[in-house]
């Protein structure tokens, strides 16, 4: 009976886990140059498949960040 519960654990563990991915916060991937006075910079999110353990790269944006100027 206790193998038994201790595999009824075990299984309810391994099904509610199903299709989650753990996401890794922001980072930047690329810096270019932009309009005058600006730089282009992508920020992607790294995400890591449960299954497979690879890491993808993510939801990407590109945002134009001003450089100094007086």
């Amino acid at each position: 009976m206790k193998t038994f519960a201790l595999f009824l654990i075990a299984a309810s563990l391994a099904v509610s886990s199903l299709g989650c991915s753990v996401t890794i916060g922001r980072f930047v991937t690329n810096v270019s140059s932009g309009a005058p006075g600006t730089l282009s910079v992508e920020r992607c999110e790294l995400q890591r498949d449960p299954w497979t353990g690879r890491y993808h790269v993510t939801d990407c944006e590109t945002s134009p960040v001003g450089i100094g100027g007086r």
